[in-house]
């Protein structure tokens, strides 16, 4: 597999919102993930929610400064790693196109990539984020937040070290 395609399929990975959407009772199979996210687990305790909404703004507010290896101290151990790993095949490979200069640089680099593909209003809106619920079982969770203009998105959550952090690099669209 190319660097190039490596690129593409861990930015897909970790933009998808990865962990574990079950939840504790049973799930009609017509269920849309957005409502599967909406009713995952139990609303999060007060100490969750501000533990959630620290990481998640703490995220993109480094996004918007364009500080991409602090936005990475946000970002999952296991989705880090993923994206060194890449970093480290597209420095070996020396590949240039479609992403490899970006993916050689690791977790830093995607997160920038991510960033840089927004429109400008998308960046904006980036550090203007509402946290509208947090949503958590065991270890995983999802955080949906709104942006200026009313969309809603989700991002998945990890429990790791004591603190949340986030799996993945962009949020995915609620309708």
């Amino acid at each position: 597999m190319t660097v190039a395609a490596l690129f593409t399929f861990a930015a897909l990975a970790a933009g998808c919102g990865g962990g574990d959407e079950s939840t504790t009772t049973a799930t009609a199979p017509s269920q849309s993930r957005e409502d599967r996210v909406r009713e995952f687990g139990l609303e999060a305790t007060s100490s969750q929610a501000k533990q959630a909404e620290a990481a998640v703004l703490g995220y993109m507010d480094a996004r918007v400064a364009g500080e991409w290896k602090k936005a990475c101290t946000y970002i999952a151990k296991s989705v880090r790693d993923l994206f060194d790993r890449i970093g480290k095949k597209a420095r070996e490979s020396k590949e240039s196109g479609n992403g490899s200069q970006a993916a050689s640089k690791g977790c830093a680099g995607f997160v920038e990539e991510a960033t840089r593909k927004l429109t400008p209003a998308e960046r904006d809106n980036l550090a203007k984020i509402d946290v509208t619920s947090v949503r958590v079982e065991d270890d995983g969770g999802f955080i949906l937040y709104k942006v200026p203009g009313g969309d809603e998105f989700s991002m998945s959550l990890k429990r790791e070290g004591g603190e949340w952090k986030l799996v993945g690099t962009t949020g995915t669209p609620l309708n």
